[in-house]
Formats: structure tokens, C-alpha cells, sequence
């Protein structure tokens, strides 16, 4: 394949939609809610805007605590459209998790899930220096509210000249061996993994509606957001736990044609009742990885 331009900021997949015509069409399901392409681009400009008003600046860290939702994908591009670096962390890790993770990566800002807030806010508690928190929901508590942010943002917000090589995101390992350590992926390592991977192995195609999960996970990353909006498709996300019934609940709802889960849950499916009378018709790939 061929590089990506020397100056290059990831984000730009979502103008490069909107060239193509897709402005209208369905970017990500979500329960009730459908957001286009265009509501996608708008929505991760303000994200970004709301960051540079909130300091945050190139390359520095945004700790996201945040479950599969049309707003991460909003964070997570409106950060790297500014030429900052999200950071998606588990958000089923304990109070001490959170402490290390914006303690290593120096985060500027945390966005974090409305009943995590507590948690989280708690978990930084006497720390020298404690970055604001913004929640993706209507928390009582003292954070800020990343739906009043975004609305009263502007929603055009041009890419930084970023370069091919400089940070994108950052994930974070499972430390298995100590702490985890923050595994940084740079602005190119996108569109190598959709070119390679997502159009040669899964023939991936406009027409083509991905659910996988999760996405503060590498393998759920790529499944569900990175490479359905690359290619132009959409994404089914889902913020409830993985378990066998929520998982069949969404793929009949939905009807992906590509679906993708980790071994321990198609093996929770295959065990589950009435495991065989899900209906998975439309699906013309399923995938593994990431154990």
C-alpha cells in the first residue's frame, strides 16, 4: 500500500465521507439513536474544540473512561482532529486503575461515563494537580457535561498538520506482567490496518454494517469503528455488558453482515439457552482474535 501523505492526521476519513456522498447515511447505530456521517464529523469537531477550550493541546493525553457510544467515537476523533491523544482505558477497572492510568499518561482531561464519575473523581482524590472531568452523561456531581459542551461548540474544526508518524492514541496493555504500559499507535498504523486488513481479509464495503465489541480494546477499536468508517459502512455499538443475550439481542436488531467477538464470548453464545434459535442470517463474516 501506499504511505499516507507526509503530513497526515487520521481524522481526515471523516472528510473524505462526506466527499463521497455519504453525509446522510447511518455512521453508527446506537439503541435508538442514529448518527450520520455528517452528525459524526460535526460532532468530533466540537469534541476537539471543547478539548483546545478545555487546554488540552498537541500531544497531550485525554483519558477516556468511556463504554462503546456514538459519543467515544466523538472524543476519540475530535482529540486526534486536534492533535491530541486519546487514551481509552476499561471502564470496569478499579479506583486504583484509573489513579495509574491518568498519572502515566498525564492526561490533561478525563471524559468519563456518567456512573463512573464518582468512582473516578474518588480514584484522583488527592493527587498534586487533578485535571478536569467531563461526563458523558448528566452526573450530580461537580464535572463538567460533555452534551452541554458540544452544543454550544463550534462544529468545524480543521485537522492539525499532524505528521504520519506522530502519536495518534495511545492503548494500554492487560499488565500481565506489572503495571500496563501505554502502547502508542501513530497516525499512519490507521489506514495500514484498514488497508491490509480490513478491505484484503474482510472485503469490507460501503454496504456493510460491523458490529463488534469493545472499544477501549485494539481488536474491538479497529472491528467497530475504525474500520467500518474508513470503508464508508456503518457501526452498531453497544454500550451494555457483552453477555450472550445482549449480544444476539443486538445482531438480530440490527442485522450486521460482519461480526466480530473474542473466543470466550462465541463460547458463552454456543452454551447459552436457545443459543440455536438466534437468528444470523445476514452475517456474511464473523471474526476472532484477542486472545
Amino acid at each position: 500500500m501506499q504511505l499516507p501523505p507526509e503530513r497526515y492526521n487520521v481524522t481526515t476519513m471523516l472528510d473524505a465521507n462526506i466527499d463521497a456522498g455519504r453525509a446522510d447515511k447511518v455512521a453508527i447505530y446506537c439503541d435508538d439513536e442514529r448518527v450520520s456521517y455528517a452528525q459524526l464529523l460535526a460532532n468530533s469537531c466540537r469534541a476537539g474544540n471543547a478539548l483546545a477550550e478545555l487546554g488540552v493541546g498537541r500531544e497531550q493525553r485525554v483519558l477516556m473512561v468511556m463504554s462503546d457510544t456514538p459519543h467515544f467515537a466523538a472524543v476519540f476523533f475530535g482529540a486526534m482532529r486536534l492533535g491530541a491523544v486519546p487514551v481509552p482505558v476499561n471502564p470496569r477497572y478499579r479506583p486504583a486503575d484509573y489513579r495509574f492510568f491518568a498519572r502515566d499518561s498525564d492526561a490533561q482531561v478525563l471524559v468519563v461515563d456518567e456512573e463512573l464519575v464518582s468512582t473516578v473523581s474518588e480514584a484522583l482524590d488527592g493527587l498534586p494537580s487533578v485535571p478536569p472531568i467531563v461526563s458523558s452523561g448528566d452526573a450530580s456531581l461537580p464535572a463538567l457535561k460533555l452534551d452541554d459542551l458540544l452544543a454550544t461548540k463550534p462544529d468545524a474544526l480543521e485537522p492539525a498538520p499532524t505528521h504520519r508518524d506522530d502519536m495518534a492514541f495511545w492503548l494500554y496493555s492487560s499488565g500481565s506482567t506489572g503495571n500496563p504500559k501505554g502502547v502508542v499507535h501513530l497516525h499512519r498504523d490507521i489506514p495500514y490496518t484498514c488497508e491490509s486488513y480490513a478491505r484484503h481479509v474482510w472485503q469490507i464495503g460501503e454496504e456493510d454494517i460491523v458490529f463488534s465489541r469493545v472499544l477501549f480494546h485494539a481488536y474491538g477499536l479497529g472491528n467497530a469503528l475504525t474500520f467500518p468508517i474508513w470503508a464508508g459502512a456503518s457501526t452498531v455499538l453497544d454500550p451494555r455488558r457483552p453477555t450472550p443475550a445482549n449480544i444476539m439481542e443486538t445482531v438480530e436488531r440490527f442485522r450486521p453482515t460482519i461480526f466480530g467477538i473474542v473466543p470466550t464470548l462465541y463460547n458463552a453464545i454456543l452454551n447459552a439457552p436457545d443459543c440455536d434459535e438466534a437468528d444470523l442470517s445476514s452475517v456474511r463474516l464473523t471474526i476472532s482474535a484477542a486472545e
